[in-house]
């Protein structure tokens, strides 16, 4: 009756979990094949990327005090994270990553970002954008993207994320209202017209993501 009981636990539990992955916005395929790890963590399982994020923790922490004081870009830190292999944290498994964020485990890379900052803030932030970015490159980039920049991760490149402009206004929520730049379709790729104040990570970056608006014609908006 037990084993019964237990059995039937574990299939509501997937139930449960398959639910809020797709109201998340997970294709209820990711969703499916991820939920087995979430269940690993529910029985208390830990991946091997919180152990990971753990042991950077621990030495970003011993730095993190002269990073603040000195105001310099955490350098040695980021050699932390990119000698732990979180950098290409949100690579699929495939290429050398743990498959956080889009398309992905969101609750794994939430908790690498937290264990992160509670080493060191200002390399938790860079970090955070830059999986921003590389988030954004599974969303809807192709294979070989995601290749190109899963292996500059493992290599130390990062991404900063361009998205603050001088006219820009928020909502009560911290949401922006709109942006001033666009990027349009030429014939050999993209024109970009943009003015930004702000750039997180960009001290040590070699990628940049900027945010602008695009004007795509109908026929085009599947490219």
């Amino acid at each position: 009756t037990q084993s019964r009981s237990s059995a039937a636990s574990d299939v509501y539990k997937r139930q449960i979990l398959l639910r809020v992955r797709v109201l998340a916005g997970i294709s209820p395929r990711a969703a499916a094949a991820g939920d087995e790890g979430l269940l690993r963590r529910s029985k208390g399982v830990e991946p091997d990327y919180i152990k990971a994020a753990r042991e950077c923790a621990d030495k970003l922490r011993e730095l993190a005090s002269d990073v603040d004081r000195e105001a310099t870009y955490p350098h040695e830190s980021l050699k932390i994270v990119q000698d732990s292999g979180l950098l290409a944290a949100v690579a699929p498994e495939s290429m050398g990553g743990y498959d956080l964020g889009l398309k992905g485990d969101m609750w794994g890379l939430y908790r690498v970002i937290d264990i992160l900052a509670s080493g060191c803030s200002s390399t938790a932030q860079i970090i955070t954008v830059h999986y921003a970015a590389m988030g954004v490159v599974k969303a809807i980039g192709s294979d070989a993207q995601m290749a190109k920049f899963a292996d500059a991760s493992a290599k130390g490149e990062t991404f900063c994320f361009l998205g603050s402009e001088p006219s820009q206004r928020f909502t009560d929520t911290g949401g922006r209202i709109k942006y001033d730049s666009t990027a349009d379709r030429v014939k050999d790729g993209w024109s970009v017209n943009a003015r930004k104040f702000f750039a997180t990570g960009s001290v040590g970056c070699k990628y940049m993501m900027p945010v602008s608006y695009t004007h795509l014609r109908a026929h085009e908006t599947d490219s």
